[in-house]
């Protein structure tokens, strides 16, 4: 189980409310959760806020580790970056089939059917 420092940026994506990106942080219990810090169109600020519970935590934290054990193979030109909460492993389609994931409908719900 990783147990790494509160506000470690482990993951980014897009405010659920407003669109635009986030950065996903732990607390100091270890869980992921983000806080959008922009301003609506308006004018008014989003202050949408996400939480996720233990084991989508974890697992946002193997993902960035993950990520960090590799961008450690990069040329040192080439910056690492937080992992993607988007970046799941690709399921192989039946030959001969066309079929589309649930998520890839309209990309609406990709940010709460990433991690629950």
């Amino acid at each position: 189980m990783p147990n790494l420092p509160p506000q470690t940026v482990v993951a980014e994506c897009q405010c659920a409310a407003c669109g635009k990106p986030v950065k996903v942080k732990l607390n100091k219990a270890g869980k992921a959760y983000y806080f959008c810090p922009w301003a609506t169109d308006e004018g008014d600020p989003c202050n949408h806020h996400q939480k996720w519970g233990g084991a989508h935590s974890q697992q946002m934290q193997r993902n960035y580790l993950s990520a960090r054990s590799q961008s450690k193979d990069l040329p040192d030109d080439e910056p690492s970056r937080a992992a993607d909460i988007h970046e799941q492993p690709q399921e192989q389609q039946p030959a001969g089939t066309n079929a589309q994931s649930p998520g890839d409908a309209s990309g609406q719900w990709d940010v709460y059917n990433a991690y629950g």
